[in-house]
């Protein structure tokens, strides 16, 4: 990797990218100096529902992957 570079991106040959969608997580990386790593929401395309959000690990290493089976509009709605 360059080192003039900040971030880079790893992308499926398959993903469809929503418009804004790279700079809301380089705005979310930017905002956080905690975040080593950011993920997009990954949705099934023949539903539309969330696949992942990403992966909860709690405070005794359980994985929890997140929003799984949610509709995109009840992101943040689920209680963890």
């Amino acid at each position: 990797m360059d080192s003039q570079f900040k971030y880079f991106v790893l992308l499926n040959n398959d993903a469809i990218i929503n418009p804004g969608s790279i700079s809301k997580l380089v705005e979310v990386m930017e905002t956080d100096e905690t975040l080593g790593a950011a993920q997009g929401i990954i949705r099934n395309y023949h539903n539309d529902l969330v696949n992942s959000a990403g992966v909860l690990i709690d405070d005794v290493f359980g994985v929890h992957i997140a929003y799984c089976g949610l509709p995109p509009s009840n992101m943040g709605k689920q209680k963890h």
